[in-house]
């Protein structure tokens, strides 16, 4: 089974290749931020199951959001369907895809691309709508507020919290894997 990563170098694209070489899973497809629209098309065209976990979440401007989230998975949803193909594809949302901001518009448009895809296909496609992950490898300022919470504390940084009162969803990198893999593995 040839496995592909979108996003296979951020945080937990590199912690989901992890776990599925410990799985087993030894052919591994990735797209990173070096591959062009050729590349992935190919290795679209060529995976049998797909991890969609690429997204921009910091960019120079908002318009990235659009470009990075909702169009890239545009673009691997239309390849799919052109190609007529029926791969199970797995995307990484936001909890702030309820939000009207560019960052929750754009992986609302994603979320939205990937339930079309199933809708007209009937093909296997999941959406995880993720809390604050955290765990290995995630970068502080950037990714994670745990992991921006414990730089901080260990560089005697000040602390910014917005609201006291809101509450703080987790998930550990290492559970959102497992449950990843565990859906690969009984997926037909």
């Amino acid at each position: 089974m040839k496995v592909l990563v979108t996003g296979a170098n951020g945080f937990i694209g590199r912690n989901l290749c992890v776990h599925l070489k410990e799985a087993g899973f030894e052919n591994i497809e990735k797209i990173t931020r070096d591959d062009n629209d050729t590349s992935i098309d190919e290795k679209v065209k060529n995976a049998d199951f797909i991890f969609h976990l690429a997204g921009i979440n910091r960019p120079d401007n908002d318009d990235e959001f659009k470009v990075g989230n909702t169009d890239l998975t545009q673009k691997i949803v239309d390849t799919l369907v052109n190609y007529k193909l029926s791969t199970p594809i797995l995307l990484t949302s936001s909890i702030q895809a309820d939000l009207n901001n560019p960052y929750g518009v754009s992986k609302a448009g994603a979320e939205s691309a990937i339930a079309s895809y199933r809708e007209k296909t009937g093909n296997a496609a999941y959406i995880y709508r993720l809390p604050n992950v955290f765990g290995k490898w995630c970068r502080p300022n950037y990714n994670s507020a745990v992991a921006t919470f414990c730089y901080n504390t260990i560089n005697d940084l000040p602390i910014t919290i917005h609201n006291a009162d809101a509450p703080l969803s987790l998930v550990y990198v290492d559970d959102v894997c497992h449950s990843f893999v565990n859906l690969l593995i009984n997926t037909p």
